[in-house]
């Protein structure tokens, strides 16, 4: 069962609510109970990109890919190595559900199968929702989302996974501040149903 909290931040930066994975909206009258039970059928993310595969964005990559909502799920490395130490993460974490009898053989391998895996950028070029996961460096996401402006068609929406950068100067870097959100899943991903979605304040 997905439990919902909504509460401000006593942050300047950043206002919070929590509510369901990959099934954003930032209303506050809205009932997430009533949301996330609408979107399990039909996802306003048709294709799903999640950018860096490390310790969190395998697990948020399996998560979308589990789901069963999204047409596509795209991971992405820039570096080949890191793609497939990403598959490996996301490989052995399925694995471990089906030892341990939480998971059908054939679910797992539907969830698998259902992973695009990619280190060409422009494969993101058609995504309705990229989860950028890369490691806390404001340089690094500032060229980052920089190749997603210029990639992603103008109506992506794109997510920071960040837990500690300011999400208000990331949707300011990112050219599309309308379209930029927070999107803070907790450890591990996969056993985790809570994600803290931040509002930026431009």
């Amino acid at each position: 069962t997905m439990q919902f909290i909504t509460h401000t931040s006593k942050s300047a930066s950043n206002k919070v609510a929590r509510i369901s994975p990959l099934n954003l909206n930032l209303n506050p009258n809205l009932n997430p109970n009533r949301f996330f039970q609408s979107r399990q059928k039909s996802s306003s993310f048709d294709s799903v990109a999640v950018v860096g595969l490390g310790l969190m964005g395998h697990g948020i990559c399996q998560v979308a890919a589990s789901s069963g909502i999204h047409s596509s799920v795209i991971a992405y490395e820039p570096e080949q190595q890191f793609l497939e130490k990403g598959r490996e993460r996301i490989e052995g974490s399925v694995g471990k559900l089906v030892n341990r009898g939480k998971l059908e053989g054939e679910d797992a391998d539907r969830i698998l199968s259902s992973i695009k895996y990619t280190t060409d950028p422009s494969d993101l070029k058609n995504t309705d929702f990229v989860v950028e996961a890369v490691i806390e460096n404001m340089d690094l996401k500032k060229d980052l989302y920089s190749t997603l402006g210029n990639t992603c068609k103008p109506s992506t929406i794109f997510a920071s996974n960040t837990s500690s950068l300011s999400i208000t100067e990331m949707a300011n870097l990112s050219g599309r501040p309308d379209k930029f959100v927070g999107v803070h899943f907790f450890n591990p991903v996969q056993i985790m149903k809570l994600v803290e979605v931040i509002q930026h304040l431009l």
